[in-house]
């Protein structure tokens, strides 16, 4: 959803776009890169080192199947205007006057 709405309300370098996953044992690195990179549309080479998770069956059972995908991007200028669009969903209305 995130990359789905920076690319529809802001004009940004997609190259500076980074993904990492995180996995949990027995999950493919590969296949959990091929996924997350067509379903998010972004390059397997823009992808970080992933995350693998520890097993530890006393918190979790439930294990993504293709792990999960942290989408990072670093723009100082990007950054502002998302906060400044957030702000703007979230504040309370106050009519003027």
């Amino acid at each position: 959803m995130f990359v789905a709405w920076l690319r529809e309300e802001f004009a940004f370098d997609e190259a500076r776009l980074r993904v990492r996953p995180y996995l949990h044992d027995g999950v493919g690195i590969d296949d959990s890169n091929e996924f997350w990179s067509l379903a998010l549309g972004i390059p397997v080479r823009q992808f970080q080192k992933p995350y693998r998770a520890e097993a530890n069956e006393t918190r979790r059972r439930a294990k993504h199947v293709r792990g999960c995908a942290t989408v990072a991007y670093s723009c100082a200028f990007t950054h502002r205007r998302v906060m400044a669009r957030i702000q703007e969903v979230t504040s309370p209305f106050v009519l003027p006057g």
